[in-house]
């Protein structure tokens, strides 16, 4: 184990060659945690923008590789279920009267025609909920529409699936969802001279 001496001598002869350079170290966008200002928890949604960066490019200090021209996009799967026979509900709560008249027609062009639109209090995010045994299909309707999956959530009293729209959906086909900061992701590598900043309030 790494008690041993010898093992970390392996290690250390195994990675003396390593540029430092090459070594990233990035920190996953953070907030003070409400219960406790001393801990940090995930700033959300800009923490899961950056876990689904991460996924599509190993190195986050390069731009993932574009596609040749030569590549085919890919077909997507066709749905283990019928769409005209999933029951979804659109929440009006943009804040614009009659909206979800427009946001409705959206879902039902995507092959969603059993669809209701109700009237709702306005809320800043637009939000997907469903109930048990629709996770699939909720997924679908959020990656229509381009929301994370943190913008996905199971309610008990969901029959079906409800698109939530929020006054981030008030105009066009998709939400506007937040530009991610650049300055919200630090990275440096080891070759670097500084630290990461830390909580010195107590």
């Amino acid at each position: 184990g790494l008690a041993s001496a010898p093992s970390l001598i392996t290690i250390a002869n195994r990675l003396k060659n390593i540029d430092p350079a090459n070594v990233n170290f990035i920190t996953v966008p953070n907030v003070p945690a409400p219960a406790d200002p001393n801990r940090l928890t995930l700033d959300e949604p800009a923490a899961s923008d950056f876990f689904a960066a991460l996924r599509k490019s190993p190195d986050l200090t390069q731009a993932a590789p574009a596609g040749t021209p030569s590549e085919a996009p890919a077909t997507p799967p066709a749905p283990a279920y019928d769409k005209a026979l999933q029951p979804i509900s659109v929440a009006n709560g943009t804040g614009v009267t009659g909206r979800s008249t427009a946001i409705a027609s959206l879902v039902a062009q995507a092959g969603f025609t059993k669809v209701t639109r109700i009237q709702a209090t306005a809320r800043p995010q637009t939000m997907v909920y469903f109930g048990p045994g629709f996770a699939d299909v909720a997924a679908d309707v959020a990656a229509m529409f381009g929301l994370p999956a943190s913008s996905v959530q199971q309610v008990a009293n969901i029959q079906g699936v409800q698109l939530y729209a929020g006054e981030d959906f008030a105009t066009g086909d998709k939400p506007t969802l937040p530009s991610a900061d650049p300055g919200s992701v630090v990275a440096q590598t080891a070759q670097d001279q500084t630290c990461q900043a830390t909580n010195t309030g107590g």
